[in-house]
């Protein structure tokens, strides 16, 4: 018989070798899980970001199209902003066009309040920034008498008639309650730092968390000047009431070139026709153009991925109408 042949031992793993094999797994699958979980979030964010900011830029488009064709005359001005009030804090976030369908009725002006187009958000549901119209509303007003208190609440009330004529422009807008902006910190700052204002850029003026930086939103009846000074309406009770006041992130501006107080030093001969501000020195002895610069931004609202957290999405755009002031006509 032949002699059993010297077979190897083999040697299977210890207890501690089997427990680092086995932690070492779980710590892999632990950190695979987490970067999927990263990646489907950052995949939320980057969709939701990318549909805010499509909505949003094709909404600015169709306003600088609607403002590029507005209706203006040498008394009015084709484009105004309207600010209403929130205790001490302005919202500049109603931009009204003079938009006749075919020729105005008054070529001179005033507007009938049927030719007039807003863009605003929708007191109904303020993350909508809608287009409304007063469809035969054939009363008379002039541009410049829209941010009086009468015509403010008249427009008020011209948003929310289910008889205006309507159209949705975005959604998504950011919205806040202004009582929590306000009541929260003196400084109008929300006492907690995970809880954003509602607005909060403009580093050389942080204490305002609702005016645009950079501009006033002057329109007419209002400054020209450019300024980022909270302006207290003496109209109003500075004091935030207890309500609810949901407001939405939009902001617009403006500015005429030539300002209205050089047409009116114009008018009364104090000041000389070529020495106004005719943007590129566009005017000659009969005619000058002007200029009517519109500023906007859209606060929307966007998805994190985790949870029901959001965050802000700004956009900014601008519109410019130019039309003919005719010297004779001041």
């Amino acid at each position: 018989m032949f002699p059993p042949k010297n077979r190897s031992r083999r040697r299977g793993l210890t207890l501690m070798e089997l427990l680092w094999a086995i932690s070492v797994t779980a710590t892999v699958a632990a950190l695979m899980a987490v970067l999927a979980s990263a990646v489907s979030t950052s995949g939320t964010y980057v969709r939701e970001a990318q549909t805010a900011a499509q909505q949003a830029l094709a909404a600015m488009e169709h306003i600088k199209r609607l403002v590029g064709s507005a209706y203006a005359t040498a008394q009015e001005p084709g484009v105004t902003v309207i600010r209403s009030w929130e205790g001490m804090w302005q919202f500049p976030d109603t931009l009204v066009i003079w938009l006749p369908q075919g020729e105005p009725a008054n070529p001179q002006g005033p507007p009938l309040v049927e030719e007039l187009v807003l863009i605003c958000p929708d007191p109904l549901q303020p993350e909508h920034l809608i287009q409304v119209r007063a469809v035969g509303d054939q009363r008379t007003v002039s541009l410049w008498d829209l941010n009086t208190s009468f015509w403010q609440a008249e427009l008020e009330r011209i948003k929310k008639d289910p008889n205006s004529q309507r159209l949705l422009l975005c959604q998504g807008l950011r919205t806040a309650n202004v009582n929590d902006v306000m009541e929260d910190s003196p400084t109008g700052f929300p006492s907690n730092p995970d809880d954003p204002v509602l607005f909060q850029w403009g580093p050389s003026h942080p204490r305002l968390p609702i005016l645009p930086s950079g501009f006033d939103p002057s329109g007419p009846g209002g400054a020209s000047t450019l300024s980022n000074d909270p302006i207290a309406d003496p109209n109003q009770d500075p004091s935030p009431g207890s309500s609810p006041r949901i407001r939405a992130g939009v902001f617009f501006g403006l500015r005429y070139a030539p300002r209205e107080e050089e047409l009116d030093q114009i008018r009364q001969g104090t000041l000389a026709w070529e020495q106004a501000a005719w943007p590129q020195g566009l005017f000659n002895a009969a005619f000058g153009i002007r200029q009517v610069w519109v500023a906007m931004e859209l606060q929307m609202s966007v998805s994190t991925g985790v949870g029901q957290g959001k965050v802000v999405l700004p956009l900014f755009g601008s519109a410019t109408l130019y039309y003919q002031v005719p010297r004779d006509a001041l």
